[in-house]
């Protein structure tokens, strides 16, 4: 409590600490690659992703915990952006925000907890699935 100032401060100092090491697994992703983009995907949900659904079930209750959420959105959106900058380049403003949006929802946790837990998927369904998906939207006209 000396070192941190508060429950807050120590709070405050761990989701910055996690953020970070999220941020540098997430990294190792290749960018314009959709299988190593979701094989990295596939790796973080697996390490991180029961965690993360349940923080996101208190963000609604605990400040903190917002500010924890939000920070992660923003690293899955800065992901999103980083893993796919080929494939979002060069597009026209509305094509490149919902191209870039359908990325977000395709890769976002969530989708990863339906065919894990809700569907019972085994990892290369769920990547084949994921890739698969991925694949069409890139082949839609921009």
């Amino acid at each position: 409590m000396r070192h941190f100032g508060s429950k807050e401060g120590l709070i405050e100092a761990a989701i910055r600490r996690t953020s970070e090491i999220v941020r540098k697994e997430r990294a190792r992703a290749p960018v314009g690659d959709v299988p190593g983009a979701v094989h990295n995907l596939m790796d973080h949900y697996e390490r991180w992703g029961n965690l993360v659904m349940r923080v996101l079930a208190e963000e609604h209750r605990i400040s903190l915990v917002r500010k924890a959420t939000d920070r992660g959105r923003q690293v899955h959106y800065d992901w999103v952006d980083y893993a796919f900058a080929p494939q979002l380049e060069g597009l026209g403003e509305q094509a490149r925000l919902r191209r870039r949006a359908a990325l977000i929802a395709i890769c976002d946790v969530h989708t990863w907890w339906l065919f894990s837990h809700e569907l019972g998927l085994e990892r290369s369904q769920i990547s084949a699935i994921l890739a698969d998906l991925i694949e069409r939207l890139l082949a839609e006209e921009g």
